[in-house]
């Protein structure tokens, strides 16, 4: 019984947020965080806060942003496009546990 009365509480909170989403607000304000224990039982509400935010050139970024890269490229166009489009160098670059390029990998290497 417990299980089902955290899982039904728990979807009903997400629902709610759903519908604020749906509903097209943007002010974080809106949005909350809800923290639950039926053991206590407690139940609280919180404001989200705002992510970091950090700043290269003239350009605002936080964890939450990302860039969108036209098409399929190669690693080597990949690496030019970031390069002449946003002025960054990429160091390194990995999928899943595999490295696909690094600065300090051998030349023979970075060929490949």
């Amino acid at each position: 019984p417990a299980i089902a009365t955290t899982t039904s509480l728990v979807s009903g909170l997400v629902c709610l947020e759903l519908f604020k989403l749906a509903q097209g607000h943007k002010t974080l304000e809106m949005y909350k965080n809800n923290f639950i224990n039926l053991a206590l039982p407690f139940f609280a509400a919180s404001e989200p806060m705002r992510p970091e935010s950090w700043k290269y050139y003239d350009n605002n970024f936080t964890i939450w942003d990302r860039f969108d890269v036209p098409g399929s490229l190669t690693l080597q166009e990949f690496l030019d496009y970031f390069k002449n489009k946003h002025k960054l160098e990429i160091t390194m670059l990995s999928q899943d546990v595999s490295m696909l390029y690094s600065f300090f990998m051998a030349q023979n290497k970075r060929t490949e």
